[in-house]
């Protein structure tokens, strides 16, 4: 139940699929950046009701007016003010809420009450009951099933801080998995400020703030007919919408996967869980809007106008208008701009602003304003002062407004590949270019109407332009020689015959300037990725190990046949400086394998060193490697394990296990333990944790157990497995890996009465190897 290692963060596109970026990335929001974002009013305090509300005195009053993290007013925990509840479809939880929090928190864009519950495998199945916020597993995040939390998220919407609950219960009455459908109560929980240390675990922060919520009732439960402007006024998002046209809450009115039901003619469906008209986040669940031309206003009766999608203006829908003029305060509503007519609901909190003609000579907007991809006049520093060609600044959001000229944003901050920095490229029509010189308007985006105006591609020239679809270019038009006449397939056959030996226990120096692309890898598929290769022809199955580091971020990857990609053995990509690359080859190949040697991006290119060293596996070393499935240290049958080392007896090693007695502490170490359970990706690192000892466990009883591990010195894991074999998903009933070495760590599992599992200590890694002590304890 570890598995929340992370702040929960509202997401946002970090990278271009290849090569390009979503429809939603470049059309616009009704709110801007606060448009609609989950939804599903419930239950809400003084000030924010809506349909299907009750108005109980939850939460009321203001806190947080002074001092550092908003503590202040006459409690040392001010109360909390709570919106609109809505369904948190971000949350990896089997149940998620949250609540805009009246009064964000000091430096932060925006601040949110969250409700996670979770039902995950080895735990006590989620149902309704009152449960003790303050008792395990509830009293860590890394582990609550019933979770309250506080997260402050900057402008990007990355968590930047967080609150976990100290004090309260929880009451649920109604829990129904395939609507989201979720009633109940938090009632007296104070929530103080949480850091998340290097090692990923928890802990308080020593005099942070901290906030009170007296009470917060919740029920997802559907109800139509209520009014709504936003789809978060309706109670259940995952079934309901704000229908555009009567400004209620009614069943979903259109899916977005095309499986019905359908808009009628001359209707579009958009989620009214995002910005309208971008990439659907959450479930399927869509509102039919009728379609206009944003060229012909009148196409929309009044008191409704048309308003643009996209940076092209070609496609629009019908919304109503407010009475909000150009700098008063608005709502962010779903079916309407919120604001006069010719003005839209923009930001968060929501104010009105001018709407423009993006990507036109004159945008239409007022003296001091730009007009910004979403058709909205914003202050030049609503964007990136960059100027077209220039680089963003290192805070600049992805996808993020650049490039002022005239009364308008001509750019847009973004970059072809992760960890690149991000410039500010210019962006054109397809059908009216208007690129300077001979530039050309190249379509990237799904929206195929625009795209990003670049200097022509030069096949042979030597310089690799991706954008422009070159695979390759080796400086010529020739076919052949690995790199087609026109520059867009790769041979690496023919480059077979020129990687040298790879040289064990020896730095390996080379460099991946100018060096051939094509190479996919399961790490890596683009093809772009300039290289360089080693060939390698093992005498004796066995592991093979590869470190790199270099003068940028370099990959690895191993492949059975040099000539197809798709025999790659092992990979790493990119792989970090002091981490290692472990490839088992289980048989001597008769043709060398081919190390390839990858950059991180196509602009990744520069001198590296590459470390390899070979263990050949031999039976009865005591180290498992190559075709071996264990290796006790002899070659002997009748101990577990085959005197081949292929085959392990699970009869034979199960019944020989020692039996774990509940509330026994059992002390031992795994020093000299044995290698048949190897929990690796399981509860341990991807690379397997070495030696272990393991355990037989009967359940007394129906209900939660805690396995209670102490390590005084060595990172240690607990699993708990269904049966008794080779660690598997299949058989996973919990694990305990969170905490480091000299702290207690805790397996859960939640097991049937009679139910016999097999306990398993090991090291985190393969080097943690030392003492522990054991106890099962049964909470009921």
């Amino acid at each position: 139940m570890n598995r929340r290692l992370l702040l929960p963060v509202a997401l946002v596109p970090v990278a271009l699929a290849a090569f390009g970026c979503g429809e939603d990335e470049i059309v616009a929001p009704v709110g801007g950046e606060g448009g609609a974002t989950s939804a599903s009013t419930t239950t809400s305090t003084t000030g924010f009701t809506g349909p299907g509300s009750t108005t109980d005195a939850t939460s009321t009053g203001v806190g947080g007016a002074g001092g550092e993290g908003g503590q202040g007013g006459e409690s040392a925990c001010p109360t909390l003010e709570l919106g609109a509840t809505s369904i948190d479809f971000a949350s990896i939880a089997s149940y998620g809420l949250q609540v805009e929090v009246g009064a964000p928190l000091p430096d932060v864009a925006r601040t949110r009450l969250t409700l996670e519950l979770y039902e995950d495998e080895g735990a006590p199945p989620l149902e309704t009951g009152t449960f003790d916020l303050t008792e395990p597993p509830n009293d860590n995040y890394g582990t609550c099933q019933h979770c309250v939390l506080l997260v402050g998220a900057d402008a990007t919407g990355q968590a930047t801080r967080a609150f976990f609950q100290t004090s309260g219960s929880m009451t649920l009455t109604d829990l129904g998995f395939d609507e989201r459908i979720v009633a109940g109560e938090v009632s007296g929980v104070v929530v103080q400020e949480v850091t998340q240390n290097e090692d990923l675990t928890w802990e308080l922060l020593p005099d942070g703030a901290c906030f009170t919520i007296p009470t917060w009732t919740f029920d997802t439960t559907p109800v139509d007919g209520g009014d709504c402007q936003r789809v978060e006024e309706c109670p259940n998002e995952a079934v309901q919408v704000c229908d555009p046209a009567t400004a209620k809450c009614v069943p979903t009115q259109c899916d977005l996967n095309f499986d019905g039901p359908f808009c009628d003619a001359g209707e579009l469906c958009f989620s009214q869980l995002v910005p309208l008209g971008a990439e659907p986040f959450g479930p399927a669940s869509g509102a039919c809007y009728e379609e206009c031309d944003p060229a012909g206003p009148e196409t929309c009766p009044a008191p409704r106008s048309c308003y643009a999608l996209g940076p092209t203006q070609a496609i629009g829908v019908c919304l109503g208008t407010g009475s909000a003029e150009v700098g008063e305060a608005c709502p962010s509503p779903d079916i309407s701009t919120g604001c006069e007519d010719g003005a839209v609901c923009d930001g968060y909190p929501g104010a009105c602003a001018e709407s423009c003609t993006y990507l036109t000579a004159t945008s239409g907007c007022d003296a001091g304003t730009h007009c910004a991809v979403d058709n909205i006049c914003r202050a030049p520093e609503a964007g990136d002062p960059a100027a077209i060609g220039g680089e963003c600044d290192e805070a600049a959001r992805f996808l993020g407004d650049c490039g002022v000229e005239g009364d308008a944003f001509r750019g847009l901050c973004l970059s072809f590949f992760l960890g690149d920095p991000l410039l500010c490229e210019r962006l054109c029509r397809i059908d009216e270019p208007a690129c300077p010189g001979d530039e050309l308007c190249v379509s990237i985006f799904s929206n195929p109407d625009v795209g990003i105006c670049r200097a022509p591609a030069d096949c042979g020239d030597g310089l690799l332009d991706v954008i422009l679809g070159e695979t390759c270019d080796d400086g010529n038009e020739l076919d052949g020689d690995g790199c087609s006449a026109d520059c867009t397939t790769t041979d690496i056959a023919a480059f077979c015959g020129d990687a040298p030996p790879l040289t064990l226990d020896v730095p390996n120096v080379g460099s991946n300037v100018g060096g051939p692309t094509g190479y996919t890898s399961a790490c890596d598929p683009f093809v772009v990725m300039p290289t360089d290769s080693f060939q390698f022809l093992p005498e004796a199955p066995g592991t093979l190990t590869l470190r790199i580091e270099g003068e940028v971020d370099f990959g690895v990857s191993v492949l059975g046949d040099c000539a197809d990609s798709a025999s790659e053995l092992g990979c790493g990509v990119p792989l970090p400086v002091g981490q290692s690359l472990e490839v088992e080859i289980a048989s001597v190949p008769v043709d060398p394998l081919l190390v390839v040697v990858r950059g991180s991006s196509p602009l990744a290119t520069g001198a590296f060193t590459l470390e390899a060293s070979f263990d050949p596996s031999a039976c009865g070393d005591g180290d498992i490697g190559g075709p071996e499935a264990c290796d006790d240290g002899n070659e002997v049958d009748g101990d577990g394990c085959s005197a081949d080392c292929l085959v392990v007896d699970w009869d034979l090693v199960c019944g020989g296990l020692p039996t774990l007695e509940l509330e026994e502490v059992v002390s031992s170490d795994t020093t000299g333990g044995t290698q048949f359970f190897d929990t690796g990706g399981f509860c341990a690192t991807a690379s397997g944790g070495g030696l272990e000892r393991a355990y037989r466990f009967v359940a007394g009883g129906t209900g939660q157990y805690r396995f209670l591990l102490t390590q005084p010195a060595d990172d240690l894991v607990v699993w708990i497995g269904d049966g008794c074999s080779a660690p598997s998903w299949d058989l996973f009933a919990g694990c305990g890996n969170a905490s480091p070495a000299g702290e207690l760590e805790t397996g859960y599992a939640y097991l049937e009465e009679g139910q016999e599992v097999t306990v398993v200590v090991e090291g985190m890694r393969e080097v943690d190897v030392g003492a522990f002590t054991l106890t099962a304890v049964f909470d009921g």
